[in-house]
Order: structure tokens, then sequence, then C-alpha cells
């Protein structure tokens, strides 16, 4: 199987930061996270999410010195070596070199790698947290800050995350947390690989589980956060790094928190729509004002009103645009942005009835020709 270029897939440089990499893997991966992809078609949102695990696994190689350092050394961790070791008492037929039936897949080749210490990769990073932030109308046209709480899981104080003492090697599956079954094909070998039924999957037990957090090596911690969004919003979340679930193992880093800026249609209220980049309000104006071009009020929510001169015989539909207050779009890929308007759409405030005057008057109008 060939290997991937993860400096390609993140679009860094062999020699980039650390900073370089973690930016680029926040880019890309709020360009490609699911929740992104309203709107896209089901091949579309499939190509995205299969780029954002790819994205994903990437940085979770470049992002850690070791693995850092056996990627560059050329390592592959398909775990064919390990399997023939296993099988032959050491002798691998295809070391050193190419194996040319992908034979790597099918010999165990999808088995999850462990370092010295028992611990999982997934185990050395905490899960993210992702949180849906409603807005309004205010909030997208000039941005906002939001108080959030939220809870999310901590090592336990009682066993830093190890859930208990004495945590010994599963003796069934020897710590790879699978059960393995060999069996005979039409004179071919094949491997298959199910979690492990003893250790849940974890690799070991623990002969004394801590109490505190029944074995789990978290306990839950309600925290705040103050979340900041850009006026127009934008396409991208805000992030927060290291704020997420945290890591079990000391040596292993928190998670994100994700806060996703949803536009709540419930709180637009009905005078209110988007189109595309574009915010509409709908603007009631009286006959006169419109057909006489007289001054009115207008206002973009959460700025100052403006008094505006009409077009005489401006018609229902006629629009005035503030440019430059609508939603923003970002391009990471090309490093630009461009940004909507909000736009007064016209419509006539008519009365639900007349006064005797007002029909006298409508009536001369009408005999007028008007």
């Amino acid at each position: 199987m060939e290997r991937k270029d993860y400096y390609k897939i993140l679009g860094v440089d062999k020699n980039a930061s650390d900073k370089e990499i973690k930016d680029s893997f926040r880019k890309l991966s709020i360009k490609f996270h699911p929740d992104r992809q309203g709107g896209k078609s089901e091949e579309e949102k499939k190509a995205a999410e299969e780029k954002f695990k790819e994205v994903a696994e990437a940085y979770d190689t470049l992002s850690d010195p070791k693995k850092k350092q056996a990627y560059d050394l050329g390592a592959s961790g398909t775990g064919f070596d390990d399997f023939f070791r296993d099988m032959t008492g050491g002798f691998n037929p295809f070391t050193g070199h190419t194996d040319p039936f992908g034979f790597s897949d099918i010999f165990g080749g999808s088995q999850r790698r462990r370092n010295p210490t028992g611990e999982r990769p997934e185990d050395l990073r905490g899960s993210d947290i992702r949180m849906n932030i409603p807005l309004n109308i205010e909030d997208i046209v000039n941005g906002c800050k939001k108080k959030v709480k939220y809870k999310r899981h901590v090592r336990c104080h009682s066993c830093h995350g190890k859930g208990g003492d004495k945590k010994i090697t599963c003796p069934y599956c020897n710590g790879t947390g699978l059960e393995t079954k060999t069996t005979m094909r039409s004179g071919m070998m094949f491997q298959t690989s199910t979690t492990c039924t003893h250790c849940g999957g974890k690799g070991y037990k623990i002969e004394n589980p801590c109490h505190s957090c029944n074995s789990t090596g978290f306990e839950v911690k309600e925290e705040m956060l103050d979340i900041s969004f850009q006026p127009g919003i934008g396409n991208n979340a805000t992030m927060y790094t290291q704020k997420g679930n945290e890591s079990k193992s000391e040596k292993g880093i928190a998670g994100n928190f994700i806060a996703i800026p949803v536009i709540d249609a419930s709180k637009l209220g009905p005078k209110y729509t988007i189109e595309g980049l574009d915010i509409y309000e709908t603007k009631k104006v009286k006959l006169t004002e419109a057909l006489l071009g007289k001054e009115i009020d207008i206002q973009v929510p959460g700025r100052p009103v403006e008094r505006y001169k009409l077009n005489p015989n401006t018609k229902p539909g006629d629009t005035i645009t503030k440019y430059g207050l609508g939603l923003l779009q970002e391009d990471f890929e090309y490093g630009r942005s461009k940004r909507g308007n909000y736009v007064f759409k016209i419509q006539y405030d008519l009365p639900s009835s007349l006064s005797s005057r007002q029909e006298v008057i409508l009536e001369k109008l009408a005999e007028s020709g008007m």
C-alpha cells in the first residue's frame, strides 16, 4: 500500500513548524468538517468526510514528535512484520522487499498499535467537544461574544486517569485489545480480528479499580468560556485548543472545544431572510412616502438609525443596499474573503381602513387619472 504524504495532505512543507502544522490542520478540519457541509450533495459530503478523516490522521502523526520522527524515517506501521514474527518465530519473507500483493492489509494491517507503556494512540488525545451556538440577526451582522457553560471530562484527581492501581496486560489479547483468529481458505492464510471480550478492547485489566471514577479515569468538570464570533460570522467555527475532554494519559493532551455558529431562523423573525451571503429585511413604507420620495428611517440591527431619502415613485420590491454588512465567506486555500450585503426590501404599508377624508382625497386622485 502506498504511504500517504501527510505533509501534502496538510499542505505544509516538511520543515514546517508545530504552529504551521497546527494552523493548517485547524483550517482544513473546519473546511471539511461534516457539520460545515450543508447544502452539498451526498457525494460531496462523503468526499469531505473522507478528507476530514485524512486530515485528522495526518495531524495525529505530525503533531506527535515520536510519531513524526518514525514517519519521517519511513515507518509504515502496517503490523505486517509483527504477524510473521508471531507466526514464523521471527522470519518475515517480505522484510526488506516490496509486498507485491498487498498482503499486509490482510495480515493484521488494521490492528491498533501500542507504545511500550501499553497506551493506545487514541488514549493519548482527548476527544473534541462541539457545541452549536444559536445567533440572532444582530449577532450575525456585528459579531458577538457569548458566554457558554459546558461540561468536559478531566482526569480523575484520585487515580490521575489510570482508572486504578495495578494495570496488567490482558493475557487473552497480549495487550493488543483484539482477539485474532487464523483460518486457511483455498490454500491461503487469513486472519480476522475482533474486540477482545475480556478487556473490552483496552488491552489491559485493572486489579484495584478507582472508586472515585468507577475505573473510567475521568471525572466531570463544569467550564465557562467566552466565545467570540467576528462580524458576518464567516464559514469557520471558533476553536479553543485543549479545552475539550482531557486525555486519560498524563502524557496526552486534551481535545478541542469547537463552537459552531448556527443561524437560528426562529430568532431572525419574519421580516428577515438570508439568500447566499446577503441578508434581507422587509422595510414597510407608507404609500405617500414611496410615491413622493420622502425621507424615512432605516436601521441595520445593532447600528444607529439613519435617514434615507427614497426615490420618487419607489415601488414594492425596490431595495436599499448597505454594502459589506452581510455574511462573510472565507477562502482559506487562496487566503481571501468576501462579504455580502444588508438589503432593505421595500414593501407598501397600506392602512387596514380609510377615514372619510382619505377616501375623498383618493377619489379625487382617481378622477385625475392616478
